[in-house]
């Protein structure tokens, strides 16, 4: 492939330099085979050459009378030499050439009037026509049957080559300059000297419409769906007809004659090069949108586009040939230099590996793509390629299943073919290698099996008849057995050691899809399209049980390595899970949405891979059963996925074409490879991982070194603290690339999707290092993705380990209004160790970072009527990423009785061990409690954790408020006998408070030192030891009233905390704490006047008793005091404290508690929440077995459909909220308006001062002309006074 990445300086040179010196002849109109192995081009001397791109011998027949001549010599060329063959010689120039479609035939025309039509496999005429008039242009109709020929004298000859039959059309008024058939051979489109363009009817031979409209036609193409003619108007115009609908639009070209024109080959876009040195690209359904191309320092001579679209090869008459990137406007891609002379046209080959320029210096250059390219490229089959086999070695491959009933042996080191083995008569069916690679054998469609000794291929195989069309073979790890499956649904069984051996088993009923041996060679398993499964012996040839199961046809098979368990995939989108020991179906595995075409299972058994016709790739849990999650990116079905054996890569291929290379771990896209361009039949990997190889329609094997498209040859470079950087290529391209890096460039779209070696660290781990903020925003918006370096750390890391705030706040929004949730998959599985960094980092992008990460679903798997398990919501931790909807809701006999509702999904794609007790889960919720940010405790993920946590330990957590309550009970009991209390009640509270002796002992034991930071310990500490000494001194018949009344108030206090348990009660326990801590500074006031108005009591009484005084003040406020004799000075303390202490005060009091109680209410949700939060925690310390268990799992709910309940404020506060946002809503559409205006009339200004602008060049392009013209009068004048001197001078 022409890619940016594979062209570096090296190559360039090295290709530039090799062009085909031994081929040397004039040069004047050339073609290439469809399947891009022949070049076939003829020369003035009416020679036709065929140029052979595969082989690396030339070889020249020339023809002396009826004798030939055949020469031949060997030469060097970098990736394909040339065969040529001169055939038999027109009696003029040859001006046009055409193969057929399969590639068995050519047709040329001449200046002679004749037209041949030639067998390429002997060299020889066919048949011929004489048109008695010059052939300027010629094609051949797709089905190859119909030959077109436009001629020097205005007519348009038609051939049926079948019936021999040869029909006229005739209208031109000049000669005929082109002629081409359309794809569905309905039509011939034909141009002339007459500047016409017509189209005729092939089976009416007729002309279908005459396109006046379209102007002087100077030459045209049609596109590869045939739907539109592109053809050039008067050297300037393009002009766009519609074959279908007869309508035209025309495009304004290039603004200098147009030289040279290509359709893109999805019919989608037109380039055109012209004199003026540029290439302009029209699109057909656009009308607006153009791309120009400038760079060329000659006229444009001749275009082509490669197959894929991507890339746009001009050669000019600079003598160079520059590749442009056809997506982006004006980018050049690279420049090839070399050429001697102008190329006269320009082809584009051999799925882009080859670059064919003829030049006016007669001599064709053959331009190598191919060592630029990542991947190897095998031909030699003439058709499709439906078999592929990698040795165990890793030395060879093994190719067949073409047409062209060949078995090809390929090279796995150097690329080469090794043998050729032609022996079948018919197309090969079924394809096997024995384990140690000792015997290939095939089957075919002749009912034949054929076995060659694999280190003896020329020896030749042994055939044997089977009368049985054999679909899958293979061959028992033992090498004595060979298993095929054929066509009638029959298993056949030969043995190597006796070849009259055979057995043949019946049962299924349909076709056999999937056939696979156990390792002991002691039992088959095959799947079918009957829907079943069935199990045969090996050992004792006979079916053994029938699998049922699949509701469609059984498609794909696997076994375990131990043959315990086979694995099944069928076009019921289910994957089933069955035991080979008890013949049972142990799980079925639903997540795919349509047919599954392929399974693979790792190499340590643990999981399973699947692809199928859903365009998705899925990996299951094999032990746990479940689907972990979904890999997308194909955009047509899956047909095979292969794993390494490191286990570390997923390999697929589709049928779009495209080999996509998945990492495993981080469940992410690595490397997509733009394979083949037809369907990809098989996929294999190496067994050592060091190729990948694939085989396809088009007739191809490709074959990549799994180095070069995954891991990168280091290259260091400088700058980057800490953390070394390495490039992956020497190429021109990937210098560019480190350059701009280390330079600190702003990123471009050749940047955007690479990593640096194989640390796989891509820019937004680099900029977000070095703090890059306006870089980062960049590759953002340029679609950078989120994804883990090789030491498994995330952007985030590095901005948080840099302490780059910026760059954090951007890549938190990135995912914040991240809308693709695939895309926020990928991010938080490589942001999965960093939350708890994310929490200490006290970004002000936390809240919505936390609201992001637990979305709605809104596929319509997730949105559907059901009856759920339970009340709403429903929350649970799963191992899987994807819901399983059937562990929320009921099934159809549990639902008999229960209500339906709407409901919807929420999940979220963070990972995390949310083990109780884990070590993972208390540095998670330490890591809540200790973020200062409030807020985070209103955000659905943070409530619906600590909810879920909270309801795990509700019992536990009901257990101990009983045992308190309890302990409450019986204190009052005892307290209430007044000291007659029984020595069981002691008892009893004794056996209650070493119940909460070991709770507190096994909390000391379980945090450690952490247990005595916490304040609420040390009151329990005091709790136990005063209840423990009140109770045994009580239990003697003794009591202490300061020893009662300081229990009590221990115990009671503490006992305020159960309260906590329920939900009712625990918002008043902590609007209790917060009001007690609110009101202190007002007791301290309070104390300060009742302190002060004790003694103004004394003073107005001369009563220097301070406790009475003390005493009488409270009397004062509460009104317990006698009036009786009260002086003036004892009436106006009254009415002073009456004022202060109980009416100021009081309302004092109010406003205060009003006031917490509103700010409580704003944050109520937070503290309820964070209330839970510290029991949990608590409890969790208690597991101290429970540190090291657990495993990652995600959070999912169930809740009713678009459940926009928020909880309710009450108060001012809510008043206050409604009206500030509606007060910003206000400002906000003032401020809008404003701007608005503000634009309008700086627009206006701006207006005026151009409009004053132009009226001021104007008037000074005048004053310039008149005094230009003044000048050139004053000039005229000195001239005709020199000229009248020098005459005066002459006489």
């Amino acid at each position: 492939m022409i890619s940016p990445i594979s062209i570096t300086i090296d190559d360039i040179d090295s290709a530039a330099n090799q062009f085909l010196n031994p081929t040397i002849f004039d040069l004047n109109f050339g073609s290439i085979t469809n399947n891009d192995n022949f070049v076939y081009v003829g020369t003035n001397s009416g020679d036709i050459k065929v140029i052979d791109l595969a082989n690396k011998v030339q070889t020249s027949l020339e023809k002396t009378g009826s004798e030939h001549r055949r020469s031949t010599k060997s030469f060097a060329v970098k990736t394909g030499v040339e065969l040529e063959v001169l055939l038999d010689k027109h009696n003029e120039e040859v001006s046009c050439i055409k193969a057929t479609s399969d590639n068995n035939y050519l047709v040329s025309g001449s200046y002679d009037g004749t037209v041949k039509y030639w067998s390429l496999y002997n060299k020889t005429v066919i048949s011929s026509m004489d048109l008695h008039s010059p052939v300027n242009s010629i094609d051949i109709s797709s089905n190859n049957e119909f030959i077109a020929a436009g001629t020097a004298d205005g007519i348009v000859h038609l051939w049926v080559f079948e019936k021999n039959q040869a029909f006229q059309l005739t209208g031109h008024a000049g000669g005929v300059t082109k002629v081409a058939f359309t794809n569905d051979c309905r039509y011939i489109v034909s141009v002339s000297e007459d500047t016409s363009c017509r189209i005729w009817n092939v089976q009416e031979r007729a002309e279908y419409k005459s396109l006046v409209e379209l102007g002087v036609i100077s030459f045209f193409q049609l596109t590869e769906d045939s739907k539109y003619i592109i053809a050039i108007s008067e050297y300037i115009f393009v002009q766009i007809y519609n074959i279908e609908t007869c309508q035209t639009s025309s495009r304004e070209g290039n603004a200098a004659q147009i030289t040279c024109l290509a359709v893109s080959k999805d019919s989608e876009w037109v380039v055109t090069g012209s004199n003026d040195n540029l290439l302009v690209v029209f699109y057909i359904n656009e009308t607006e949108k153009k791309l120009t191309y400038e760079g060329h320092n000659g006229e444009v001579l001749c275009v082509d586009i490669t197959n894929d679209n991507r890339y746009i090869v001009s050669a000019s008459y600079d003598c160079t040939m520059r590749v442009w990137d056809a997506t982006e406007n004006n980018k050049q891609v690279y420049q090839f230099d070399g050429n001697e002379a102008h190329n006269k046209y320009i082809k584009i080959c051999c799925d882009n590996r080859f670059i064919i320029c003829g030049s006016y210096d007669h001599r064709i250059r053959i331009w190598s793509t191919e060592e630029l390219g990542k991947e190897k490229v095998l031909r030699g089959h003439a058709g499709e390629v439906k078999h592929l086999i990698v040795t165990r070695d890793n030395k060879f491959l093994v190719s067949a299943g073409s047409t062209d009933n060949t078995i090809v042996v390929w090279n796995a080191l150097n690329n080469k073919r090794e043998a050729s083995l032609t022996s079948c008569e018919a197309e090969v069916t079924a394809l096997a290698l024995s384990s140690d690679s000792s015997y290939l054998i095939s089957a075919s469609k002749d009912e034949k099996l054929q076995m060659w000794k694999f280190d003896d291929l020329k020896k030749g195989p042994t055939v044997k008849d089977i009368h049985a069309k054999i679909i899958i073979l293979q061959i028992a790890l033992d090498n004595l057995q060979v298993v095929a499956a054929s066509v009638e649904h029959k298993i056949h069984i030969w043995n190597l050691l006796d070849p009259e051996y055979e057995a043949v088993l019946s049962g299924h009923t349909d076709t056999i899809n999937a056939l696979l041996l156990t390792t002991d060679s002691q039992k088959i398993v095959t799947a079918s399209r009957d829907n079943t499964l069935r199990v045969w012996s090996l050992e004792r040839p006979r079916e053994i049980f029938i699998l049922k199961g699949h509701e469609d046809h059984a498609f794909c098979l696997q076994l375990t390595r131990d043959n315990e368990f086979a694995i099944s995939g069928g076009d019921d989108s289910n994957i089933i899970i069955w035991n080979l020991i008890t013949y049972e179906l142990v799980s079925t595995l639903k997540g795919h949405k349509n047919e599954i075409k392929c399974l693979q299972l790792t190499r340590n058994q643990q999981f399973i891979v699947s692809g199928s016709n859903d365009k998705t790739i899925r990996i299951w849990n094999f032990y746990e059963r479940i689907q972990v999650c979904v890999l997308r990116g194909h955009e047509r079905r899956v047909l095979s996925v292969e794993i390494t054996n490191d286990d570390k890569y997923i390999v697929s291929s589709s049928d779009d074409g495209t080999v996509r290379i998945w990492n495993f771990d981080e469940r992410r896209q690595e490397r997509l490879l733009k394979a083949h361009e037809s369907v990809i039949h098989c996929l294999k990997i190496s067994s050592d991982d060091e190729f990948i190889a694939t085989s396809s329609k088009d007739q191809s094997i490709k074959i990549w070194k799994i180095d070069d498209v995954i891991v990168r040859p280091q290259f260091s470079i400088n700058g980057m603290q800490g953390i070394k950087i390495y490039g992956y290529d020497s190429g021109i391209l990937n210098q560019i690339y480190i350059k701009k890096l280390t330079s600190r460039q702003p990123p471009d779209d050749t940047m955007i999707a690479a990593v640096i070696g194989p640390m796989k660290i891509s820019l937004l781990h680099y900029y977000c290092y070095f703090d890059l903020v306006e870089h980062v925003v960049k590759a953002q918006e340029m679609g950078a993705l989120i994804f883990r370096d090789n030491f498994g750390r995330s952007p985030l890391f590095y901005a948080m380990s840099r302490k780059s705030r910026r760059c954090l706040d951007l890549l938190l929004n990135d995912i914040i209004f991240c809308k693709n949730y695939d895309t926020l998959e990928q991010s938080m599985h490589a942001l999965r160790d960093d939350i708890i960094k994310v929490l200490d980092s006290h970004s002000t992008q936390i809240v919505p970072f936390l609201e992001a990460i637990f979305r709605k679903r809104d596929d319509d798997d997730y949105i559907l009527f059901a009856a759920p398990k339970g009340e709403l919501p429903i929350t649970k931790f799963s191992h899987t990423i994807l819901p399983r909807i059937e562990d929320f809701i009921c099934d159809q006999e549990e639902q008999t009785n229960e209500t339906e509702f709407l409901v919807q999904m929420w999940t979220s794609p963070l990972s995390w061990n949310f083990q109780n007790g884990s070590r993972e889960s208390i540095k998670f919720l330490k890591a809540i409690i200790e973020c200062p940010i409030i807020e985070i405790y209103e955000t659905p993920f943070i409530k619906s954790i600590i909810r879920l946590k909270w309801d795990s330990f509700y019992y536990f957590n009901l257990f101990l408020t009983f045992i308190y309550a309890m302990n409450i009970v019986f204190l009052s009991w005892i307290l209430s006998l007044n000291g007659t209390a029984d020595i069981g009640l002691f008892i009893a509270y004794w056996i209650i408070n070493v119940l909460l002796m070991a709770y507190e002992v096994f909390q000391m034991y379980s945090s450690g030192w952490g247990y005595f930071l916490s304040a609420i310990n040390y009151h329990d500490i005091v709790r136990l030891a005063l209840s423990f000494t009140w109770s045994i001194i009580g239990a003697t018949g003794n009591f202490y009233d300061g020893l009662s009344f300081f229990t009590v108030i221990a115990n009671f206090l503490r006992g305020l905390v159960y309260f906590r348990t329920f939900d009712k009660t625990r918002f008043y326990v902590r609007l209790i704490i917060r009001a007690a801590f609110d009101t202190v500074t007002f007791l301290m006031i309070l104390l300060y006047s009742t302190f002060g108005f004790a003694v103004l009591y004394v003073s107005a009484t001369n009563r220097f008793d301070i406790e009475s005084a003390w005493k009488a003040s409270f009397e004062l406020d509460m009104g317990g005091f006698a009036n009786d004799g009260f002086d003036w000075a004892e009436y106006s303390t009254f009415t002073l404290a009456s004022i202060l202490n109980v009416i100021l005060m009081l309302n004092l009091l109010i406003s205060i508690l009003g006031k917490s109680f509103d700010d409580f209410q704003q944050s109520q949700v937070s503290m309820d929440t964070k209330e839970m939060l510290d029991v949990v925690i608590e409890f969790e310390s208690l597991m101290f077995w429970a540190r090291h268990r657990g495993s990652r799992t995600y959070l999912q709910k169930l809740d009713y459909f678009k459940q926009n309940k928020r909880d309710k404020k009450e108060g001012k506060t809510q008043v206050l909220e409604d009206e500030f946002e509606r007060l910003k809503n206000f400002l906000r559409d003032i401020q809008a308006e404003k701007a608005e205006y503000i634009k309008k009339k700086v627009s206006e200004q701006i207006n005026d001062k151009f409009t004053q602008f132009d009226k001021r060049l104007m008037a000074l392009e005048r004053q310039m002309q008149s005094q230009e013209g003044r000048l050139n009068d004053k000039l005229q004048a000195i001239l005709t006074s020199v000229q009248s001197v020098q005459a005066s001078y002459g006489q």
